[in-house]
């Protein structure tokens, strides 16, 4: 099978590179590398350089794939609200050019990532038929990508599914991300000998999700049945929500460090409580987790601190 993963360099993206070509997969890869890293790829797998958004770039590319992943994107709350028109050119418009480059190429099958940050701070438990409410620039776009694709879907045949994961982690996360994620900075600050610093309370949660686990999903997605693929939205995560707090006391216990935390001021933008309902993915998708946070944690710090 002929495979394209958009953003396949990064985090997410070459975890999933690497399991496509361990199953044999011809895979492509459409990575402009801002974060994303040549070293992540393995051996053999075709790079094009080029920003996603850029329609003419990608279309060749896409000509004869089976199956489009697309993974590209500014993946940072703060950074959408700090540069909105940077952002929007990547997340905004990149997924429209690759629904478009999927469209005139006839790709039989498209997956999305999507993202929690569509619900904002919704209360409860997040299904994927509640109101959607982004608080942030990056939620807005990724919301839109969700409308396009099932635009697509409607009015153009296309078969596609959008994946909303929450909180993913893993090895090959970025530590010096200006915009980082909370658990290489913690990493990063553990490495130092360093209590972790907590915007906030500590008491919001997320509903962290391991990067393998992730992974599968995607894979399961990627072959859900024709009638599902219409550009409906699918949550992906643990399905358990985790304080923050106790983050920070599980990666110590990885690390083996034993500091009590620092606390500065909350970022605008964040939302205060996220966890996933995920009984659709096992309907329909017949995904189940299977990594811990415990397990998760520790081997991301593992990885991460080069322990």
């Amino acid at each position: 099978m002929r495979v394209v993963v958009t953003g396949g360099a990064g985090f997410i993206g070459s975890h999933l590179v690497e399991r496509l070509t361990l199953r044999g997969d011809e895979v492509t890869v459409i990575d402009n590398l801002s974060s994303g890293r040549r070293e992540n790829l393995p051996p053999g797998v075709a790079l094009t350089e080029a920003e996603v958004a850029d329609l003419t770039a990608i279309q060749p590319v896409l000509a004869g794939a089976d199956l489009v992943f697309h993974l590209a994107a500014v993946a940072s709350v703060p950074r959408s609200i700090a540069a909105p028109l940077e952002v929007h050119r990547s997340n905004g418009e990149g997924v429209l050019a690759v629904l478009e480059a999927s469209r005139r190429a006839r790709v039989p099958r498209l997956v999305i990532t999507s993202s929690a940050a569509v619900y904002g701070n919704a209360s409860g438990i997040q299904q994927e038929d509640d109101p959607i409410r982004p608080e942030s620039f990056y939620g807005i776009d990724k919301a839109a990508g969700e409308m396009y694709l099932q635009a697509y879907c409607r009015l153009f045949g296309l078969r596609g599914l959008a994946i909303r994961p929450f909180n993913v982690y893993g090895p090959r996360q970025a530590l010096d991300a200006v915009y980082g994620s909370v658990i290489p900075r913690f990493v990063s600050r553990l490495q130092a000998g360093l209590p972790v610093q907590i915007e906030g309370s500590g008491e919001a949660t997320r509903d962290f999700t391991y990067v393998g686990d992730l992974v599968d999903g995607l894979l399961l997605a990627a072959v859900a049945p024709d009638a599902v693929m219409d550009g409906r939205p699918v949550n992906l995560a643990a399905g358990h929500a985790v304080s923050v707090l106790r983050l920070a006391a599980v990666l110590g216990e990885a690390a083996g460090i034993s500091l009590p935390p620092l606390h500065g001021p909350a970022r605008i933008g964040d939302i205060l409580h996220s966890q996933a309902d995920i009984s659709r993915a096992r309907t329909l998708l017949g995904y189940a987790p299977r990594v811990s946070l415990e397990e998760g944690l520790a081997l991301t710090y593992r990885a991460l601190a080069g322990a």
